[in-house]
């Protein structure tokens, strides 16, 4: 068996062979799975290119939609993630398209390139068997409805970046070439500026680069740790010279990190376990065996004898992807994607723990994995629907019950008949899909109705701001939507806003044309102008959509 190497150690190393996972693989049983995995996740991703975009993903393309016209974030859109997903996002527009498929073929791309990446780490540090098992595992959770695998969140692209960087910096490892430690820091810097939560990838890296300076090498671990920091740093100072150059820096600060700091500190602490409990049994819904069985895996970081040289370096992987789902005590279902690598390779290491027990019988590494095929197959059987059968809009009302993604296609041609491309619309609700599907924009930048009703000391001076801007550039349509998932208001939220709006419409002569009633549920209906002023929403109504028009 080839020699492999310590992960922090700043040398080659040969790591004996008792001392590395026995379970073998060949090369091409290997690669031939390998392939007909990625086959089946282009299948099915290919069958949900189509899907309707959800509000992150609507948020994302907006931004990268006025990127690509020239304005870059935090100009005429507000929102508190890092830009960096804004970047991917029209880096894919443009190549793919301004589309619904052209960002979920980029995201196909993407979630392929991690799994071939999880499956050459894994391969190289422990064997093939763990790798094939690794990667099918993360292949169909991440892919799964139970992650909301159909979406492009940040998540993905913050996970791409880290485990890049994290080949990379084993690479580093082995060869000491201080460029690709240079290299590391960048990729690890992009993971950040994606979204806030990437932060723990770069600290992961940075402390195994720290750790070497307890394995012999003190002078060479703090040059390897400056040549890291040095390429961390780099794009972290060209996206402050970029909005430093705009003037914009001081509205990146405030909404990065003045507003994200008090965003993510809004849910209390002891919410923590019923959010997280909340969470969970939509996470494993169909796939709650292999929760078991990573809960059970942890232990066999340090029972299992044959990972003993990577044991630590492993174990602080899983806390920092542990610690990635954490931020804002939010859990939101797409959130456990930055865990899924760990959380894979942990049930691979489980079932080639399984596969050594009987090391007499060659052949009980494939009643290993035949086990883990079942119950892989059995999870995927639970979601054929998703997989398989459904249409995208079909399964996008069951997967966001309540949610209007669907009915913002149809909210947005009825735009597009009515506006022209110079025209301004208005969005009272937090649904930014409908600006990037009607290419048109804002009267106002915010465009997440979430951030005016929190209860926080910036509600009732955004809501202001909000209509001292609309009443300035008078947009064409303005869409509100009534449904409280759209706007997340409490009791303690502060009202200002629908006062306004009432006296807004009035005072400007809106013309009501359209109304939507039950939007986000199975048996919405739509009425248009004369139809729409008869209607009257039932008071047994759950959610509705109202679309005004102003007069000329």
């Amino acid at each position: 068996m080839k020699s492999t190497f310590k992960p922090y150690k700043p040398h080659k190393t040969s790591i004996k062979n008792e001392n590395r996972p026995t379970t073998k693989l060949s090369y091409d049983v290997a690669l031939i799975g390998l392939f007909i995995l990625i086959l089946f996740i282009i299948y099915v991703r290919v069958r949900l290119l189509g899907f309707p975009l959800e509000r992150d993903e609507g948020e994302y393309a907006y931004l990268a939609q006025l990127i690509l016209k020239g304005f870059p974030p935090f100009t005429l859109a507000y929102n508190m993630k890092f830009p960096g997903i804004y970047y991917m996002y029209a880096l894919i527009m443009s190549i793919f398209g301004q589309t619904t498929k052209g960002i979920h073929f980029g995201l196909m791309l993407v979630n392929i390139t991690t799994i071939i990446f999880i499956y050459i780490i894994t391969k190289n540090i422990l064997t093939r068997f763990i790798a094939l098992i690794a990667s099918i595992v993360f292949a169909v959770l991440s892919t799964s409805s139970s992650l909301l695998g159909n979406a492009a969140h940040a998540t993905n692209f913050v996970l791409l970046f880290g485990i890049l960087g994290i080949y990379l910096l084993y690479r580093s490892f082995k060869y000491e070439k201080w460029y690709l430690y240079f290299i590391t820091g960048i990729l690890m810097s992009l993971s950040l500026l994606t979204k806030q939560s990437g932060i723990t990838f770069p600290l992961f890296a940075g402390l195994l680069i720290l750790l070497s300076f307890f394995k012999g090498k003190k002078n060479k671990a703090f040059l390897n740790f400056t040549y890291f920091t040095g390429g961390f740093i780099i794009p972290i100072i060209v996206i402050f010279a970029i909005f430093y150059f705009y003037g914009i820096f001081d509205k990146f600060w405030f909404w990065t990190i003045t507003y994200a700091s008090e965003y993510g500190t809004y849910e209390k602490f002891s919410s923590l376990f019923t959010n997280l409990n909340d969470s969970l049994s939509i996470v494993t819904k169909d796939f709650g065996i292999f929760w078991v069985l990573f809960v059970i895996g942890l232990p066999f970081i340090f029972i299992n004898k044959k990972l003993k040289n990577i044991r630590w370096e492993f174990a602080l992987f899983t806390f920092f992807s542990i610690l990635s789902v954490f931020p804002g005590l939010y859990f939101r279902s797409h959130y456990f994607i930055t865990l899924l690598p760990a959380f894979s390779i942990i049930i691979g290491i489980l079932f080639d723990y399984f596969a050594q027990l009987f090391p007499k019988i060659r052949q009980f590494k494939y009643i290993s994995f035949g086990i883990f095929l079942l119950l892989i197959l059995s999870s995927i059987q639970s979601q054929k629907d998703y997989f398989f059968e459904k249409s995208p809009e079909i399964l996008n009302k069951s997967i966001y019950y309540g949610n209007p993604f669907v009915e913002s296609i149809k909210i947005s041609d009825f735009i597009l008949t009515r506006t022209n491309a110079e025209d301004k619309i208005l969005i009272l609700g937090s649904e930014p899909q409908i600006y990037f599907y009607t290419k048109r924009l804002s009267s106002a930048p915010y465009i997440y109705m979430y951030d005016l009703m929190y209860e926080t000391n910036f509600a009732l001076s955004m809501q202001k701001d909000l209509a001292e801007k609309t009443e300035k550039a008078k947009p064409k349509i303005i869409v509100y939507f009534s449904t409280s998932v759209t706007w997340f208001f409490t009791e303690k939220s502060n009202k200002f806003i629908f006062n306004w709006l009432n006296g807004f419409l009035e005072k400007e002569n809106y013309n009501l044309v359209g109304v939507i009633d039950n939007v986000g549920f199975n048996n919405v209906e739509y009425f248009w102008f004369d139809d729409a002023l008869k209607y009257q929403i039932p008071k047994s109504s759950i959610s509705s959509a109202m679309i005004y028009e102003k007069i000329k």
